[in-house]
């Protein structure tokens, strides 16, 4: 699989939305709000090291799509876990790893109900408590929203939202699917939010 490349949404830029206040444009909906987290959730699934000049900006660079790969080992492989987890809670999760030599961490995997007395090669992580500014997107399917949807979003959080707002985030991401939302295809980016004033 190959990162794409997708034609930037400049309009978002000049858009400022109210936390709880949903935005559509091209058939996305965004709707951003602030969440306290106060049991960590555990997922079980696989990590893989990322090289961030080949990732990053996501749809800008081309290359091969670590993340996306992943994600289709632990499809292939989230059968030997259905006793254990909550088939329709997935995590995606990025963290940096090895910074100075431009790697980030990427873990994907579904919520742990109850520890497996095996593990293999799989690993488990947690999104760990805290105070969250939570992105929810919605699209028409889910091919654009883990590509389109979801690279715009990202962009609109990190780039125009939370410096708007005086915010800045922690070197970490999470994104929740619930395969059983309504819509069928919505996704939420969670991050732990500093000030900006903390941050430097």
């Amino acid at each position: 699989m190959l990162n794409t490349f997708l034609k930037p949404e400049l309009s978002w830029n000049y858009v400022l939305i109210d936390e709880g206040m949903p935005l559509i444009i091209e058939d996305i909906v965004l709707e951003i709000r602030r969440e306290t987290l106060d049991a960590a959730e555990t997922y079980i699934g696989f990590t893989a090291d990322v090289p961030i000049a080949a990732q990053t900006p996501v749809g800008e660079a081309t290359g091969i799509d670590v993340p996306g790969r992943l994600w289709t080992r632990f499809h292939n492989e989230k059968q030997a876990l259905a006793p254990y987890v909550i088939p329709s809670a997935e995590l995606g999760m990025s963290y940096m790893a090895d910074p100075k030599n431009g790697i980030f961490q990427y873990f994907a995997g579904a919520l742990l109900r109850d520890t497996p007395d095996f593990t293999a090669d799989f690993v488990i992580r947690e999104l760990p408590t805290g105070d969250y500014i939570v992105c929810r997107i919605e699209a028409e399917n889910f091919e654009k929203l883990v590509t389109e949807a979801l690279d715009k979003a990202g962009k609109y959080l990190f780039g125009t939202w939370l410096p708007n707002h005086q915010l800045t985030s922690e070197p970490f991401s999470a994104e929740k699917y619930d395969r059983n939302c309504d819509c069928g295809n919505c996704v939420e980016i969670w991050v732990k939010a500093l000030s900006a004033e903390l941050a430097r």
